[in-house]
């Protein structure tokens, strides 16, 4: 993946989910020095979206998680979740557009991500994973209204649709 090298100037013009300046190099880089952690998300979340808000620095980060999640032996939920909504919320609420210098590594990275799923779930993981999988895997397929009713509808949301819809009841064999 052709990444935006982390030196590069551009990474401080960037805006994040306030649509304020965030220079999301250095906590890219500390990514790939230290790992992930939850103060790590915690910044991902706060800095890089904001109620539907994204910005360039948003869309620079996305690249950097992706080729994170290709590196782990680990599925990141993190990184599933933060990847789709990104992408969801990016043609909304008058976010920017993705800059020319970032659209092939954001393509690259949004076509990638339910590769790299795909390959490491059959481990199994927990529900929640999952749907950020499904979720991504529907976007690299283009289908947008698929991907945020994966994320937001859970087991207990698809249970109660399923039987409005034909009476079904699972049995011991569904979980």
């Amino acid at each position: 993946m052709n990444l935006l090298p982390l030196d590069d100037s551009r990474w401080a013009t960037y805006h994040g989910g306030y649509r304020q300046p965030y220079n999301a190099a250095p906590l890219m880089r500390q990514m790939r020095e230290t790992g992930v952690t939850e103060q790590f998300w915690e910044t991902v979340w706060l800095e890089l979206h904001h109620q539907g808000d994204v910005g360039e620095a948003s869309y620079a980060a996305v690249p950097y998680l992706v080729d994170h999640q290709a590196r782990s032996r680990d599925l990141d939920e993190q990184v599933f979740h933060f990847v789709c909504i990104v992408e969801l919320a990016q043609p909304q609420n008058a976010n920017p557009r993705i800059p020319p210098e970032l659209q092939l590594a954001y393509a690259t990275a949004l076509r990638q991500l339910p590769v790299d799923g795909t390959e490491l779930i059959r481990r199994g993981c927990h529900e929640n994973l999952v749907k950020g999988i499904a979720a991504s895997t529907a976007l690299a397929a283009g289908h947008r209204v698929l991907a945020r009713a994966y994320l937001e509808l859970g087991r207990v949301d698809a249970l109660k649709y399923l039987r409005e819809l034909n009476g079904f009841e699972p049995d011991e064999h569904d979980d």
